[in-house]
């Protein structure tokens, strides 16, 4: 039982690091490619990146959870769904949200459909009461696999072990992370004697999703758009957020 919750920890705390590392990083990267720190201004995008995706995320989440009911037994309804995900993802983008928060709360609402029904009194879909089943649970997470499969292969093409200064650049930084998350879960966990014996699994999960490895490769990118701007290489990134 505590082995299931502890799992279900660290999944909320990759998805949470995720966003947080999509929206500070850009943030800081627009800084840089500024030239200057204006304290209203990043807050200002701080605040506009959540509050879009959530309210994009919450709404897609309520449209599609109705219209999955009456379309749950045809064909394609798994594809569907992946592609709202999709579109909703896009749309928060263009509209200046973040996308990942978009993604989670959508993905919340459909994952607490019996709550949902419950909250906003909406009609259950007769006769099991859910239209997300574990097919469609399934046929997500080999997605989500295939995925971060093909990305890691990319990673593994283009990160450059040529400089032992960013490499051990990047080790430092790793080994920083470690050490701190240690004092980081004993004092998340310090009044939850269940989670006792996880600690030390909690400790050595360095839960980074694969939004870490996306990120890796925008200095490169920023850097091809701006030559002028001094950016961190792709290779310290890489190392540093794995």
């Amino acid at each position: 039982m505590f082995q299931h919750l502890c799992a279900r920890i660290l999944s909320l705390e990759s998805a949470i690091t995720d966003i947080l590392c999509i929206v500070f990083s850009l943030v800081i990267i627009e800084i840089i490619l500024k030239g200057s720190v204006d304290p209203i201004m990043i807050g200002q995008s701080i605040a506009s990146r959540f509050s879009t995706g959530i309210v994009l995320g919450v709404f897609f989440g309520l449209l599609w959870l109705s219209i999955l009911k009456k379309i749950v037994k045809s064909p394609y309804s798994y594809m569907l769904t992946l592609a709202v995900v999709l579109l909703a993802y896009a749309l928060s983008k263009f509209l200046g949200g973040s996308g990942s928060l978009c993604s989670l709360l959508f993905g919340i609402v459909l994952g607490n459909e019996r709550e949902i029904y419950r909250i906003f009194r909406m009609e259950k879909p007769p006769p099991s009461g859910t239209v997300i089943d574990a097919g469609l649970k399934r046929f997500e997470s080999e997605i989500a696999f295939l995925l971060r499969t093909f990305f890691f292969v990319y990673m593994g093409l283009i990160v450059s072990i040529g400089d032992i200064k960013t490499i051990m650049v990047g080790v430092i930084l790793s080994l920083t992370l470690l050490l701190s998350r240690f004092a980081a879960v004993k004092i998340a966990t310090a009044r939850c004697s269940e989670l006792a014996d996880e600690r030390p699994i909690m400790s050595v999960m360095l839960t980074r999703g694969l939004a870490a490895a996306v990120l890796a490769t925008l200095p490169m990118q920023y850097a091809a758009e701006n030559p002028a701007k001094s950016l961190p290489s792709t290779s310290t990134l890489q190392f540093g957020l794995f």
